[in-house]
C-alpha cells in the first residue's frame, strides 16, 4: 500500500467494486451533494463531556467536530481522515455491513475471505471504555454489543457489531433469529443517539413479529 493513500485505497477496493458512494476525501464534484451539519446543542456538547474524566481530552482535543464551520468546510469534507470523516449515504454505509455479515461478499462480489470475514463474530473478552464509559468488547474494530428493546422484552441472540458516529448516527450489522439485518442511521441534525436508538427499537420489534 506504499504510496497509496486511505481514500484512494478505500474507493478502488470497495466503493468502486460495489457501486458506492462513499469517500474518505470527497471529490471535487459531489462536494454539493454533501448535506449541511447543524450546530451542536449545548446540552449534547455537556453530555458528552461529562461521560467520563477522559471524554473532554479524548473527544475534544482537538476541539474540531463540534465546529460547524469546520466540518461543513470544503477543506475538511476533501481530507482524509480515518475514523470520523466518511462521507456518503446511509444506504452505501449500510451495504458495507450487509457484505461484512454475508462473510465477505455481497450481489457477487467478494472482497474478503469468508474465514477474514469471520473473524468479526470472535468478539474480544467484555473490557471498560475509559473514554465513553460503558463495557464492550471488540472485533477488528468494531464495537460488539447486546442488541435489545429499551423495555429489555426482545433480545437479539447474538450480539451486534458496529459504531456510533458523531452527531447521533449508527451503524450496525447483527444475525437476529437467522435474519440477517444491516442497519445505518445518518443525520445531518447533530445531537444524541436517543434518535438512532428509537428507530434500532422500532427494526427490533419488527423483526420479532416476522
Amino acid at each position: 500500500l506504499a504510496g497509496t493513500s486511505l481514500g484512494s485505497f478505500f474507493q478502488s477496493e470497495v466503493a468502486d467494486p460495489l457501486g458506492l458512494k462513499l469517500y474518505f476525501g470527497v471529490p471535487s464534484d459531489e462536494l454539493a451533494n454533501c448535506a449541511e451539519l447543524s450546530p451542536w446543542p449545548a446540552e449534547t456538547v455537556a453530555e458528552l463531556k461529562g461521560m467520563t474524566d477522559l471524554a473532554p481530552r479524548g473527544l475534544f482535543e482537538p476541539d474540531v467536530l463540534c465546529d460547524s464551520d469546520i466540518v461543513n468546510s470544503a477543506a475538511w469534507r476533501q481530507a482524509e481522515i480515518p475514523a470520523v470523516n466518511v462521507h456518503g449515504r446511509a444506504s452505501d454505509v449500510a451495504k458495507v455491513y450487509a457484505l461484512l455479515l454475508n462473510g465477505g461478499e455481497l450481489g457477487g462480489v467478494r472482497l474478503l475471505k469468508e474465514a477474514t470475514a469471520n473473524l468479526l463474530r470472535q468478539p474480544s473478552p467484555p473490557g471498560f471504555d475509559k473514554v465513553f464509559g460503558f463495557e464492550c468488547s471488540w472485533a477488528l474494530g468494531f464495537q460488539h454489543q447486546p442488541w435489545a428493546t429499551r423495555e429489555g422484552d426482545i433480545v437479539c441472540p447474538s450480539s451486534r457489531f458496529g459504531l456510533g458516529g458523531i452527531g447521533g448516527s449508527s451503524a450496525f450489522a447483527a444475525d437476529f433469529r437467522g435474519h440477517k439485518v444491516s442497519f445505518a442511521y445518518l443525520t445531518r441534525q447533530m445531537g444524541n443517539w436517543d434518535r438512532a436508538e428509537n428507530v434500532e427499537d422500532a427494526l427490533l420489534r419488527c423483526l420479532a413479529a416476522l
